[in-house]
């Protein structure tokens, strides 16, 4: 047999190059009878990677998952031992752990389905200490019903905005002085509640159940990627940036747009649970992707007064022809300088929330108001601007949107990448995802064997941190983010909440090389999808 094998099982050493691991890792498993494992003096910290069976449908993103571990385990100074476990004809997850603790792993890592987890989280204990690579939720909804329409709860004063964000909304023009007119936009945005899809946020059924708390093995700890977590984290940010009263003295208000999609309905849910829980349940509007026009046509401009009509006698065409012909473009200049500034009018809603994926979500953000800040999770990430041309072209249709996001995926480099872990650069986003929560495992893991209940560091998905004695669950703080024309880039919580899309025209920030291209879309009154 091999130098640095086990039977039914592989232990990888430090002199194995990262790439060679991966290939040997992909095609072992664990038999029902592994190798008894060696005095725990002698032998190093052994962590078990619980794959799925070769030909699952998951094969594929846990190796990513696993790629991620490895690579980050040779990558550091010291390396553990690894050994993959996969499940034989008929064997059960338990099976899988059993024989991990049998080839004397100290812990282990995955696994990624979450079917499986919820196997493991319903035993009342476990053979050794698992990470595993999903989540479940940490309570049971007993006795759900609907509801009719509730009121609003009131507000929360642990949420309110922060002094900062309570400042007096940015006008577009300057504040008028004693004895002259008003010097507001020459006219309104307005919302089109009767569209198909609009639902009040008085009309939102209120779902109320009762939570119990679930019981988890003590070995258990969950970490996993989480779409409503990105949700709840971006709404804390989105409510400190919310001013404290419209420029009518009244309470802003939000908008939850959403696609109807599983994945998008659970980010939907998310956000409205967060934002009803801080008192600000908003209204709703689901887009329908085969047929988008009544999204469209739910924001428009309105002229009003003076500044509705044109300040010249109408030229008859068949009395002066040419004298008609000009009056026509100077008509057109006039309306378009009004609705161009009424597009930074004060919007409807102080800001909006997008439940929805790259597909979706620059189909519609070049028409929603301009003053509106929009937020989002990581499901809007188009991809890696600086390689890939349509996740740049995205940017301009999804500029100044807020998210939430893996550092590692969203200031991805791959020269840096290759240097770091000694392997080919990824390709998908889903791929990067996988192989940052693999790495950010394999820091938990380590954690649990030198017998600490809780931990905090910055890794690739954030800061990951968890209280064994608090919660069976990782938690993971995601990075904020800021999608500009043509670039995305991390950012601070401070400047995300702080940004205000009217700052880039009355104080223009400094441009880089590779930005001097880049031209702003969607606040345009004329640059392809305006506000109609």
């Amino acid at each position: 047999m091999p130098s640095g094998l086990t039977s039914g099982s592989i232990m990888f050493h430090p002199h194995l190059i990262a790439c060679a691991a991966c290939a040997i890792l992909a095609s072992q498993c664990v038999c029902a009878q592994p190798t008894p494992p060696r005095a725990k003096s002698a032998q190093k910290i052994k962590i078990a990677l619980i794959m799925p069976a070769e030909d699952s449908p998951l094969a594929q993103p846990a190796q990513w998952a696993a790629d991620g571990l490895i690579a980050a385990n040779y990558a550091s100074k010291g390396s553990a031992s690894l050994i993959s476990v996969r499940p034989t004809p008929g064997a059960t997850v338990m099976d899988q752990l059993n024989a991990a603790a049998h080839a004397g792993a100290m812990v282990a890592v995955g696994p990624l389905d979450r079917s499986s987890v919820e196997q493991i989280a319903a035993q009342p204990f476990l053979p050794l200490p698992v990470v595993t690579l999903n989540q479940v939720p940490l309570e049971n909804e007993i006795e759900p019903e609907e509801s009719a329409p509730a009121a609003l709860p009131t507000e929360n004063p642990a949420v309110l905005p922060t002094p900062e964000a309570k400042k007096a909304p940015v006008q577009v023009k300057k504040k008028k002085k004693p004895g002259e007119e008003s010097e507001l936009p020459p006219g309104t945005i307005r919302a089109n509640t009767d569209v198909e899809g609009f639902v009040k946020a008085e009309d939102i059924p209120v779902k109320r159940v009762v939570k119990q708390p679930r019981i988890f093995p003590r070995e258990l700890l969950m970490m996993g990627l989480s779409m409503e977590n990105e949700a709840e984290y971006i709404t804390g940010l989105a409510l400190q940036a919310l001013p404290e009263k419209t420029a009518s003295g009244e309470k802003p208000k939000v908008l939850l747009l959403d696609h109807d999609t599983p994945l998008e309905k659970r980010i939907s849910e998310a956000f409205l649970e967060s934002l009803r829980q801080a008192g600000f349940t908003p209204d709703r509007m689901t887009v329908n992707e085969a047929n988008l026009e009544p999204a469209l046509k739910m924001f428009s401009l309105e002229l009003e007064g003076e500044e509705a009509e044109f300040p010249e006698e109408p030229i008859a065409r068949e009395d002066d022809p040419v004298g008609y012909a000009q009056q026509q473009l100077r008509m057109k200049k006039f309306f378009a300088e009004r609705r161009a500034e009424v597009i930074f009018a004060e919007p409807p809603y102080a800001a909006i929330f997008l439940a929805m994926g790259a597909q979706t979500a620059p189909l519609l953000t070049p028409r929603l108001p301009s003053r509106s800040r929009l937020w989002a999770t990581s499901a809007v990430y188009p991809g890696d601007p600086k390689t890939d041309p349509e996740a740049k072209s995205s940017c301009f249709d999804l500029q100044n949107i807020g998210f939430a996001g893996a550092p590692f995926v969203i200031d991805y480099d791959a020269e840096a990448f290759v240097k770091r872990y000694k392997v080919l650069p990824l390709n998908s986003v889903m791929q990067k995802r996988l192989f940052a929560l693999g790495s950010d495992a394999l820091q938990v893991a380590l954690a649990i064997v030198k017998g600490k209940d809780e931990h905090s560091f910055k890794g690739e998905n954030g800061l990951i941190s968890f209280d064994w004695n608090e919660a069976p669950v990782v938690k993971i703080t995601p990075a904020p983010a800021l999608i500009r024309p043509g670039s995305i880039k991390t950012v601070d919580e401070k400047e995300l909440i702080k940004f205000n899309v009217i700052d880039l025209y009355e104080n223009p920030l400094p441009k880089k090389e590779s930005d001097k291209a880049s031209v702003p879309a969607r606040p345009s009154a004329s640059g392809g999808k305006p506000l109609s």
